[in-house]
C-alpha cells in the first residue's frame, strides 16, 4: 500500500506571544505540584494546569494531499491535528499576493509605526473568489520558488490574481 504524500505548511503558533508567555507561566507553576506525587489532589491539579499550559503552544497549518485531492486547515493541540477537509477539486490556480501590514506602537508619548509586507501563496478557484491560504513568505523570490514547486505537484497554473467580477467592472 502506497503512503499518502502530504504537503504540509506550518503557520506557527495559534496564540500570540502573550498566550505563549502565559502557557509557559502555567507550565512553571505546575512543576512543583507534579514533582510531589505524595499529595494526590495537588498532583492532579498540577497535571491539569500543565495540560492547559501545553494547549497554549498549539500550532496551526495546512495539509495538502494530492492523491486524495483533499486540503485541510488544521490546529494541532497536544500532537493531535483537528480541522475540516475540503476538496482540492474546488481549486484550479495558484497565485502570489503581496500583502502590506502596518503596526502602531505607542508606549506613552512616542508613537512608532512599523510597516512590512509579506507574499502569500493562495489557491484559487476559476473565478478567483474562493481562496485558500497556503503559506506566507518575506520575499517574492522565496514565494515564487515555492509556488513553482507546488504548481508542479498539484498541476495547477500560476496566475495573477484577477477576480472575474472586477474584470467586468473595468469595461
Amino acid at each position: 500500500m502506497k503512503a499518502d504524500n502530504k504537503i504540509s505548511y506550518k503557520h506557527g503558533f495559534f496564540f500570540p506571544v502573550g498566550g505563549l508567555i502565559f502557557g509557559g507561566f502555567l507550565l512553571i507553576v505546575s512543576l512543583p505540584m507534579i514533582f510531589n506525587p505524595a499529595n494526590f489532589i495537588p498532583f492532579c491539579v498540577g497535571i491539569f494546569i500543565m495540560l492547559v499550559g501545553l494547549l497554549f503552544f498549539s500550532t496551526k497549518g495546512v495539509d495538502i494531499s494530492p492523491e486524495t485531492k483533499k486540503i485541510r486547515n488544521y490546529t494541532q493541540m497536544l500532537g493531535i491535528k483537528t480541522g475540516k477537509e475540503i476538496s482540492l477539486n474546488d481549486f484550479k490556480f495558484i497565485t502570489i499576493i503581496n500583502q502590506g501590514y502596518s503596526q502602531n506602537i505607542s508606549p506613552m508619548v512616542v508613537e512608532v509605526k512599523r510597516e512590512f509586507s509579506t507574499c502569500n501563496i493562495l489557491l484559487l478557484n476559476d473565478t478567483h473568489h474562493l481562496k485558500q491560504f497556503v503559506q506566507s513568505f518575506n520575499s517574492y523570490v522565496d514565494a515564487s520558488e515555492e509556488a513553482k514547486q507546488l504548481s508542479e505537484q498539484l498541476n495547477f497554473e500560476i496566475v495573477k490574481y484577477d477576480p472575474v467580477r472586477t474584470r467586468g467592472r473595468r469595461k
